[in-house]
């Protein structure tokens, strides 16, 4: 019987593809692991994705988003829940955040993808919410991005 349930923080690994989890920044680009972490490079440390964490960062004096990608093993239904919380606030400018599919947005709902985000304002304490169900083909990434 094939896996039914795969979750981001019990997934987190030092290898890239375990449990059918990625690391990335923008492009596909691979983060490296480093410091018990994932992040750009041995010497840059944002972006980074950590368990249960995902910082976007500079990158000569450009923002680079944080990317954590899952592949769909399987075609079906899948169930996409969670919580986005600021893990630093009230430092820095905010956040916005989305998930795609084959880098199609499908959260938040509707709009076009000028409007993709939802934003976490720099003094957002309570966060935001996501529960919703997609349709995969295998091989679908699913991309949840952090900027």
């Amino acid at each position: 019987m094939p896996k039914g349930v795969w979750t981001a923080s019990e997934g987190f690994s030092d290898t890239q593809g375990a449990d059918q989890w990625f690391y990335e920044r923008p492009m596909n680009q691979p983060l490296v692991w480093a410091d018990g972490r994932w992040q750009t490079a041995a010497d840059i440390d944002t972006p980074f994705i950590g368990p249960g964490v995902m910082h976007p960062g500079l990158l000569n004096n450009r923002a680079h988003d944080a990317v954590l990608r899952w592949d769909a093993p399987h075609c079906g239904t899948i169930r996409i829940t969670g919580w986005v919380t600021r893990h630093e606030a009230p430092r820095g400018d905010g956040v916005r955040v989305r998930i795609t599919r084959n880098h199609a947005k499908i959260w938040p709902a509707g709009g076009t993808m000028a409007d993709a985000w939802r934003t976490l304002a720099v003094d957002d304490t309570a966060g935001l919410a996501h529960d919703f169900c997609v349709t995969v083909n295998t091989g679908d990434q699913i991309r949840f991005v952090v900027n």
